[in-house]
């Protein structure tokens, strides 16, 4: 085999491997989701933003679950104040209520199932170095809601699931390493093609 197209055999194979190694690293490490939600109650209003961390699958929440996510950073804020929010508290999903996330490349969906009034489905956010849940999204019954639950405020907004609790945030390996795939592709197809136009022209000068 001439040296240029072991070249370019070898550019193509090392673009290919770059793109199975970052494929298989997204699938071992946890997204990050950019949160972006508000509400209001009359004058009185609500937001929720920040990040969450999870890997991606789906993830079927029932009594007693452990807290699916690797990082939460929240900002809740009401008529009180801004909160900072940091952990998951597990206690209002019991018996048959069911909680699903759905984390994928490109968001995070909330669902939630056998659910009512004894068997509640709901996800409870809490305040960072108290404990306290301030947040609360999830299925007792009819509404469907989320509720911010601050000292002196509660605000709830309905709401019909699934929702779309979060959307991706950019990963390295679509940033960095794609462009790199793309190059070294276009670079062995490059000397590919240079590599047929001078046999072409070999044969038309012999």
């Amino acid at each position: 085999m001439k040296p240029i197209t072991k070249l370019t055999l070898g550019s193509i194979v090392l673009g290919a491997s770059l793109l199975a190694t970052a494929l298989t690293a997204n699938q071992c490490y946890a997204i990050t989701y950019n949160v972006n939600r508000s509400w209001s109650n009359g004058f009185r209003n609500a937001s929720l933003s920040g990040t969450v961390d999870i890997l991606v699958g789906n993830y079927i929440l029932t009594e007693g679950f452990s807290n699916p996510f690797t990082n939460i950073a929240l900002l809740l804020t009401t008529p009180d104040g801004t909160f900072s929010l940091d952990g998951l508290n597990n206690r209002l999903v019991r018996g048959t209520g069911q909680f699903l996330i759905t984390a994928d490349s490109t968001s995070l969906v909330f669902n939630t199932v056998n659910f009512n009034g004894e068997n509640p489905a709901d996800l409870l956010f809490t305040e960072a170095g108290t404990g306290r849940v301030l947040y609360a999204i999830g299925s007792d019954g009819s509404p469907q809601f989320e509720v911010s639950l601050t000292r002196r405020t509660i605000l709830s907004n309905n709401l019909s699931f699934p929702t779309t609790f979060g959307t991706a945030i950019a990963v390295p390996w679509e940033t960095d390493a794609l462009p790199v795939f793309f190059t070294t592709i276009v670079f062995g197809c490059g000397l590919w093609a240079k590599c047929k136009f001078a046999q072409k022209n070999n044969k038309n000068l012999s």
